[in-house]
């Protein structure tokens, strides 16, 4: 088993069925996006925790067992595939179709993307604009591709199955969070 498909393995066995903010507006399908969010909490839409133990610049998915494991095994496929990339947050998306957007939120101009799962399609397609056709299809199953997803119009296609959409970022929080 390969490092992709223990991933999924992993993500299987841990509920993603979190909505992270207002991004309803980006699915494809009207319904509230499925997400998990790993790292460290971004500024924007931040909230008061109920719990004052809790370091309040770390996600609480993330200090989690389960979910410290997950961002452990991220960590490790984004650095064996790209060894410098920096990020302080990953978002994964479950069974999320996105619609023509820019990644306005990063700090840096470059996210990092893969999907891992039994499915077909669901590759990302860049776009000049809004209203152009896309002009380059990533193919990023089991493919941890470096784009610029703050300045380049991105979109999702069409997929049947199972997929899980493994985006990094540095978010404009000046702090790292490191796995344990």
């Amino acid at each position: 088993m390969n490092e992709f498909d223990e991933l999924y393995k992993l993500l299987e066995k841990y509920p993603v069925n979190y909505s992270v903010g207002n991004r309803i507006k980006l699915s494809a399908t009207g319904k509230r996006l499925k997400s998990l969010l790993l790292g460290v909490r971004s500024t924007v839409g931040a909230y008061q925790r109920k719990d004052k133990t809790l370091n309040p610049n770390i996600l609480q998915n993330t200090i989690t067992p389960e979910g410290n494991e997950i961002y452990k095994h991220i960590e490790k496929i984004i650095h064996k595939y790209h060894a410098n990339f920096e990020f302080n947050q990953i978002i994964i998306n479950k069974n999320s179709t996105f619609l023509i957007h820019k990644d306005k939120g990063n700090k840096n101009d470059e996210s990092l993307i893969f999907t891992v799962g039994e499915f077909e399609g669901g590759d990302i397609e860049l776009y000049h604009n809004i209203d152009s056709k896309p002009y380059n299809i990533l193919k990023v199953k089991n493919t941890p591709t470096i784009f610029n997803g703050k300045l380049i119009y991105h979109a999702t296609q069409a997929f049947t199955g199972n997929r899980y959409c493994v985006v990094a970022y540095l978010n404009k929080v000046p702090l790292k969070y490191i796995a344990v």
